[in-house]
């Protein structure tokens, strides 16, 4: 990575919490950061698309230039703190808390791994992109345990929304 782009990567980074750099989910963030994201159904693009905008995000606030920034698609590392962000608002939870669930749930924390390699998690996150998942998602983002229908064939919007419906219930007076 050149020096921008690791800045960049230590931006993305801190807005899921990881700041120190012994943490050992860092290296997952930078093998994730190395995978491009692909996406099967054409309303996960905009899954592509907020991650790419986290992009402009940072260049508006550090005063970067479009010459300057990563010219590449959008990568799995960038798509998942996008999708973090929203699953924490629709969750209430911290975007750290976010992430870390949705690396659990892909099963690519480092106590998962065992030992971590780029292949490990390269591996498991190409089953997930590629749709090789038992019917309920699983491994992947946001399996739906209760779910009766193939959630394979569900966009990641429609699996985080769900999710949350299966995990993070509202509160019986939440009108009040």
């Amino acid at each position: 990575m050149n020096e921008q782009n690791e800045t960049y990567f230590g931006w993305l980074t801190s807005l899921i919490g990881i700041t120190d750099a012994t943490d050992n989910l860092l290296r997952v963030c930078t093998y994730l950061y190395g995978i491009k994201y692909k996406w099967r159904f054409v309303l996960d693009k905009n899954r592509a698309l907020a991650g790419e905008n986290l992009r402009h995000e940072y260049m508006s606030l550090s005063g970067t230039s479009l010459e300057e920034m990563p010219d590449s698609d959008c990568s799995v590392f960038e798509m998942l703190v996008a999708l973090s962000a929203r699953f924490s608002e629709n969750a209430n939870i911290s975007i750290r808390q976010a992430y870390i669930e949705i690396c659990c749930n892909l099963r690519v924390l480092p106590e998962q791994l065992g030992e971590i390699t780029f292949e490990k998690v390269e591996n498991r996150i190409n089953k997930w992109l590629d749709g090789d998942q038992d019917c309920r998602a699983c491994p992947g983002p946001f399996p739906l345990l209760r779910y009766s229908g193939d959630a394979r064939n569900m966009d990641l919007w429609s699996l985080m929304n769900a999710y949350i419906s299966e995990n993070y219930p509202l509160a019986k007076d939440w009108l009040k």
